[in-house]
């Protein structure tokens, strides 16, 4: 028997007969517990990465990641780490958000349950805030405490959730959270085996047939990405014709590595590459680093302190830079970035445009480059 047959909670043995293999969509499941029969509805098993970044549709201060130490649920849960030194006020959450995407399943009014199983891994008890919204933005909020060392199933009734006013045939949102002032210091759950629980086998299967053809319908009306339709008058397609331009071009640096963008992650990536020992050059088109965190000035956006590595040293050394807990402050953090690279050894180009690649057997042998020095 595997850790699918297993109800840790309720230490009852469960029988399952899966109807389809569980690809990030939802599953339908037989559960036969005793003489009972139970319809199980699995919205997410974070079986996979992408399951983990599919539940997680929106992250604020909290770090997500499959894991295969704690588990009810088939080979891996999700690992979710909430912080609180990176924020002063509000709530410490995790976001689902199911109307996005073909994997989208809004209908629970055929259902009789929510259900999630929760590993909380801390030697104190924990509370934790579940809500749910609907495409009309009506919300319904629910408080459950987390005993330490132990999984709690966590379970929501549908009609408590109409009852709350939610409109329970078109659930856009699950919100999992917790509220800073009741968290003692950074923390982490498992979460696993997201599902619908009970109802009956027909009345859930006409309701997904009707979902997925209004879903279809949907797609069909969503626009193309960059279609803009007749909003903006289109340049006419003219003849196309080429010309070819042969010169000599200058090399300026050779090098190990060539990182093109120094937002983020190119900054990042040139960091790391260039404290293993590489031979590094960063090419950045504006006049920083940081990307639209600095020069596109959205700081507020960037979760600096919800992964480890050297986004966490980041957001380590602008506070040390100084200001308030929440740290947002693009020219700290251009001087950070800048700091950071010049330590590393990687070499530096601002206002340094990449305009074309050297392929050689589709291996990328180096890149053109446009400057304001003319090279």
């Amino acid at each position: 028997m595997t850790s699918r047959d297993i109800d840790l909670s309720q230490r009852r043995t469960a029988v399952r007969r899966h109807w389809l293999p569980f690809l990030g969509f939802p599953v339908l499941v037989m559960c036969l517990v005793g003489h009972a029969a139970e319809v199980v509805t699995v919205l997410n098993d974070f079986e996979s990465a992408a399951d983990v970044d599919r539940f997680a549709g929106r992250l604020r201060y909290v770090y997500v990641a499959p894991s295969a130490q704690f588990k009810t649920s088939g080979g891996h849960s999700c690992e979710a780490r909430f912080f609180t030194d990176c924020c002063s006020e509000g709530d410490t959450y995790i976001r689902s958000l199911y109307a996005q995407g073909d994997y989208a399943y809004r209908n629970w009014s055929a259902h009789q349950q929510f259900g999630l199983d929760v590993y909380n891994p801390q030697a104190n008890e924990l509370p934790l805030h579940l809500s749910f919204a609907d495409g009309k933005k009506k919300s319904a909020a629910f408080k459950f405490s987390l005993k330490p060392g132990t999984w709690t199933p966590v379970h929501v009734s549908i009609g408590d959730l109409k009852a709350k006013g939610l409109d329970v045939s078109n659930v856009i949102e699950i919100c999992i959270f917790q509220k800073l002032d009741e968290m003692p210091r950074p923390n982490r759950l498992y979460l696993d085996h997201v599902r619908l629980i009970g109802g009956d086998e027909a009345a859930i299967g006409a309701a997904k047939r009707e979902e997925d053809a209004t879903a279809g319908e949907r797609r069909r009306k969503m626009p193309e990405r960059g279609d803009l339709g007749e909003a903006v008058p289109q340049l006419a397609p003219q003849a196309q014709r080429t010309i070819r331009v042969e010169k000599d071009v200058p090399v300026v640096y050779e090098t190990d590595v060539v990182v093109v963008g120094g937002g983020f992650a190119g900054t990042a990536a040139a960091v790391a590459a260039a404290r293993e020992g590489a031979k590094v050059l960063l090419i950045e088109r504006a006049g920083c680093l940081g990307g639209m965190a600095t020069s596109g000035l959205v700081p507020p956006a960037m979760n600096l302190a919800v992964t480890e590595g050297i986004a966490r040293e980041l957001h380590t050394r602008c506070m040390e830079k100084g200001g308030p807990a929440q740290n947002r402050n693009p020219e700290i953090i251009k001087q950070v970035l800048y700091d950071m690279v010049v330590e590393s050894g990687a070499k530096l180009m601002l206002y340094t445009l990449a305009t074309g690649a050297i392929v050689e057997k589709d291996v990328i042998k180096g890149v053109f480059i446009e400057s304001k020095s003319g090279t």
